[in-house]
């Protein structure tokens, strides 16, 4: 039913995806050089005095992103197969864990090594959504499990 609180959880999964495409991932500055690098869904791109020198694409991670918003709506909307909800949040946990690996990767190999200035750069909203995300995609799947063994239960009785 979509009224059960695995709905509500799986809702926020999208949420956090659509923040997630919409806000910066990553930021790191030079003050004095006035070179920045900012990772987003869609690029990571080196900046020199307003000026922009590089740009890599990651549309990979926007991919990744729009993946699991799609897999937590459509298991949102398969309420009547519970089985069908543990399988996509199965594949929806996979996705999200590859998204943060794309993130993490993409933050300390690609972005650190195109400034080579000191300080560390500031982590936007957009790099927790996943992890957030995870968290609501493994509280879904408890009370997923939870409404399966209650079924189960009430056939037995049968």
């Amino acid at each position: 039913m979509i009224q059960r609180i695995q709905s509500v959880f799986l809702f926020f999964i999208g949420v956090c995806m659509v923040v997630m495409l919409f806000t910066p991932i990553w930021t790191k500055t030079a003050a004095v050089s006035g070179e920045i690098v900012q990772l987003n869904v869609i690029s990571l791109s080196y900046t020199n005095q307003a000026k922009e020198v590089s740009k890599i694409p990651t549309f990979y991670v926007g991919i990744l992103c729009i993946l699991s918003l799609v897999l937590a709506y459509v298991s949102l909307f398969s309420f009547k197969n519970r089985m069908l909800q543990i399988k996509l949040n199965l594949v929806n946990t996979v996705v999200i864990m590859a998204l943060f690996g794309c993130c993490t990767f993409l933050i300390f190999v690609k972005g650190e090594a195109l400034i080579s200035s000191v300080a560390r750069g500031t982590m936007g909203v957009g790099l927790f959504m996943p992890a957030i995300a995870l968290v609501f995609n493994s509280l879904a799947n408890r009370f997923i499990w939870k409404d399966e063994k209650l079924v189960r239960s009430a056939d037995r009785l049968r």
